[in-house]
């Protein structure tokens, strides 16, 4: 239900944003959705519509593209099986910078602890010093015990 209403919120939000056709002399800049720096889990964020993976030709504009499989890769994210994270973790070793970063927020979305180690063997063998950060960040992340396992201490005003 939650998820139904994101996806509705989401569609209402898109459609009343206004559109700007890019221009062809421009350069195009690609811009980060989800910032290396932030700490994705902390935030729900609804997944959109999924769409085919295929349906996207890498040749269109690079910005749309990357935003596209990023949403793709969260919405993968709220899935609870095998499948679907091993195309989240095969995006961690994707060429386009904003694209791995998406892909490692939806590892910490999905929510495995077991895959810690893993993300840190990945950022022993990243070059790039602001993704070492950001994947050693999200290790560190999913190594958190979870609420429920926080212990409660006894009221400190109780009679003794």
């Amino acid at each position: 239900m939650l998820i139904a209403c994101g996806i509705v919120g989401m569609a209402v939000y898109l459609s009343n944003a206004p559109r700007v056709e890019p221009d062809a002399a421009a350069p195009q800049t690609v811009t980060n959705p989800l910032p290396v720096k932030m700490p994705v889990a902390v935030a729900f964020i609804p997944p959109p519509p999924v769409t085919n993976a295929s349906s996207i030709a890498p040749n269109t504009n690079t910005a749309v593209y990357v935003q596209e499989r990023n949403a793709e890769l969260m919405a993968l994210a709220m899935n609870n099986d095998a499948a679907s994270f091993n195309t989240i973790w095969s995006e961690l070793s994707n060429p386009d910078k904003e694209i791995r970063a998406g892909a490692l927020a939806a590892v910490v979305q999905f929510g495995d602890r077991s895959v810690a180690p893993r993300l840190r063997d990945l950022a022993a063998k990243t070059g790039d010093a602001e993704e070492k950060v950001a994947i050693l960040d999200a290790a560190n992340f999913l190594e958190l015990p979870p609420l429920t396992q926080l212990h409660n201490p006894p009221p400190t005003n109780a009679p003794q």
